[in-house]
């Protein structure tokens, strides 16, 4: 796969940056990351790849609408989606899990 398109959640510190990182150097990825803050390290990141490679949304996983707007955000720049990392935590309750059957969940070929 050619330049995979990603969310990454939680990609302005730590683990998050540096996977982030990863995707740009190692996987020449296009990145939408999620943070909640936009620290000078993740500017930095911004600045040597550009806004054609990586877009920060600044919000919170924990919140519904800031999930929504970091995936329009990615299909509107990158044209779509192919893989989604988690990393970022939240400390509010975010309801009760479900379950998904396999026949509820569209492949990503389709």
């Amino acid at each position: 796969m050619a330049s995979p398109r990603v969310i990454l959640t939680g990609g302005s510190k730590g683990l998050g940056l540096s996977v982030l990182r990863i995707l740009l150097e190692r996987y020449n990825a296009r990145v939408t990351t999620l943070s909640r803050s936009y620290p000078d390290e993740l500017r930095a990141v911004v600045d040597k790849y550009g806004q054609e490679r990586v877009i920060v949304v600044q919000g919170n996983v924990g919140k519904s609408e800031d999930n929504v707007k970091v995936v329009n955000k990615a299909v509107e720049a990158f044209g779509g989606l192919d893989s989604l990392i988690l990393n970022a935590a939240t400390l509010d309750p975010v309801g009760e899990p479900t379950m998904v059957r396999r026949d509820q969940v569209t492949p990503a070929d389709q």
